[in-house]
């Protein structure tokens, strides 16, 4: 079944100037200027600055410097930032952060917000294509890890925002179901003309999502070479750690 038809109208063009961010004594970001007029992957080691650049875009963090605008709106600078529920967003990192309260069709439910065309054949549809329709009842304390972590894949999903802003949204789910996650968010993303940012410390992964890598060291964007795909960074350690 198809995603219903309520789609984001035109890819935003986000946007970062100059953007550096520490905590403490320790730099996070370090001068990052670039423009991701479509869909992007962002790939390095943990602890590269990868997941604060993309807290920085969604609005999670104040900048230390430099400014980000999304769709040619500035949406931060380190004096003023906008919500990230005012950006016209949909987030999903390394923790799912349920709501302990609400079952796993009442997540779905809340963030789709009242009443899109088609809410309930989405519903249904993310329940099913992510195998989670048997859990719809459920609480979070009653469900594995890799469950609440589709299920805060769906959550993001389900409102059809313009962009999608995702840290490892599938790391540690076995092979067959981070393919068919993966798949599920592309396929969203194209019918919903969701822009796509990625971020992933695996190559594999990478290639899957099939968006531009860049890479990220030490806090510092790289553009991607003409073959997105070829030669990029894979963690030593495997080990798909947190990311500062």
């Amino acid at each position: 079944m198809e995603p219903s038809g309520h789609a984001c109208g035109v890819v935003s063009v986000i946007e970062c100037r100059g953007l550096a961010k520490a905590y403490g004594c320790v730099p996070a970001v370090k001068d990052v200027t670039v423009t991701f007029a479509g869909d992007a992957v962002i790939m390095g080691p943990s602890g590269s600055g990868k997941s604060s650049l993309l807290r920085l875009i969604a609005g999670l963090e104040i900048p230390d410097t430099g400014t980000v605008a999304i769709g040619g709106t500035v949406m931060s600078t380190p004096e003023r930032v906008v919500p990230a529920g005012d950006r016209g967003i949909a987030v999903a990192f390394q923790s799912p952060a349920l709501w302990p309260h609400m079952t796993v069709e009442e997540h779905l439910r809340f963030a789709a917000g009242p009443c899109p065309e088609g809410k309930e054949a989405r519903i249904r549809d993310l329940l099913e294509r992510s195998g989670l329709s048997s859990l719809a009842g459920r609480r979070p304390g009653e469900i594995s890890g890799g469950e609440a972590r589709r299920v805060a894949l769906c959550r993001a999903l389900v409102a059809a925002r313009p962009v999608l802003l995702l840290d490892e949204p599938v790391q540690n789910l076995p092979g067959e179901m981070r393919d068919a996650m993966i798949g599920l968010v592309r396929d969203y993303a194209r019918r919903d003309e969701s822009q796509l940012i990625w971020v992933t410390h695996d190559a594999a992964e990478a290639r899957c999502v099939g968006a531009p890598v860049w890479r990220m060291e030490d806090g510092r964007l790289a553009a991607p070479p003409e073959n997105p795909g070829g030669g990029q960074y894979t963690d030593p350690d495997g080990d798909g750690g947190g990311d500062r």
